[in-house]
């Protein structure tokens, strides 16, 4: 019986073992060394395994997407979050695979996937990719979105501080932000000592993702190139796509792939818990149908 396999993407400096082995690729015979992105659990018709911590997460703070493969052949699945919705100049913004599960069997394997609501973090720093080499240089800070003032539990949420120079990016957390994030939405402010030719030049990034701890891996949900001395509000989407097919992690989304191998999942409408069913037809259906 062929093993499953998940691909978790991760922050660059994980890229590659001390033995040369990468770390993002984690079959069901073995258990990742840290913890990943998210909790996954594949069966193929085998004892469900956890890759990575097994400390179970509060269910409310949680999005589950499962999916039953029906479709009569071994399948892999991709899974990507939205473009968020940016108030401020950026360029052109960019959805990463968050996961991708691969190895899933026909007609009696499942894949589900667990995928922390809030604990959002910003990342900064350098991204580089082609076909041969894939470089990631990140520094990360939690954040919050804001809630309507006024409300009982209104939140103020976070505004980032970037601070950089023509080579590198970095959070300043000692500065004073000067904007407030607006309900919804988090915060990015830049600070000089850069251009905007040096981030296209030096392959600057930032962008958000999620952890499901303050040590675990973040795994990009977007980036874009930022500019200097420039505020970024940031509104994290909850639609979410589910592709059939294989890419690597942190991936960008293939902007020619086929809708009709893909799901849609908009946990504003949806329940947090959702089932998919891929199909002998191959299309990927959300039970009830």
């Amino acid at each position: 019986m062929e093993s499953g396999k998940i691909l978790l993407a991760t922050r660059a400096e994980d890229e590659v073992s001390s033995d040369g082995e990468s770390p993002t690729e984690l079959s069901l015979d073995r258990t990742a060394s840290e913890e990943p992105i998210l909790h996954t659990f594949i069966s193929n018709m085998v004892p469900s395994q956890t890759l990575g911590s097994t400390t179970p997460q509060n269910v409310n703070e949680t999005y589950t997407i499962a999916i039953s493969n029906q479709s009569g052949q071994t399948q892999t699945y991709t899974l990507y979050n939205q473009v968020p919705s940016v108030k401020g100049t950026a360029n052109k913004i960019t959805s990463h695979s968050i996961l991708v599960a691969r190895g899933v069997t026909a007609t009696t394997g499942t894949v589900t996937m667990t995928i922390p609501r809030n604990n959002f973090y910003a990342f900064c720093g350098v991204s580089y990719q082609d076909e041969a080499v894939h470089i990631n240089t990140m520094d990360r800070q939690p954040v919050k979105l804001s809630s309507d003032v006024g409300s009982s539990d209104s939140t103020i949420g976070t505004t980032s501080i970037i601070t950089g120079n023509k080579d590198a990016l970095s959070f300043d957390t000692s500065g004073i932000p000067t904007v407030n994030a607006e309900p919804g939405f988090f915060c990015i402010q830049t600070h000089g000592g850069f251009t905007y030719d040096d981030a296209r030049n030096s392959n600057f990034v930032v962008g958000f993702g999620v952890a499901t701890s303050a040590t675990s891996k973040v795994g990009m949900f977007a980036s874009f190139i930022p500019g200097p001395n420039s505020v970024y509000q940031i509104k994290p989407s909850k639609i979410f796509h589910v592709l059939i097919g294989d890419v690597g992690p942190n991936y960008p989304k293939p902007e020619d792939f086929n809708p009709g191998t893909s799901c849609t999942i908009d946990f504003t409408t949806q329940s947090w818990d959702i089932q998919l069913v891929h199909g002998s037809e191959n299309k990927l259906k959300i039970k009830p149908f």
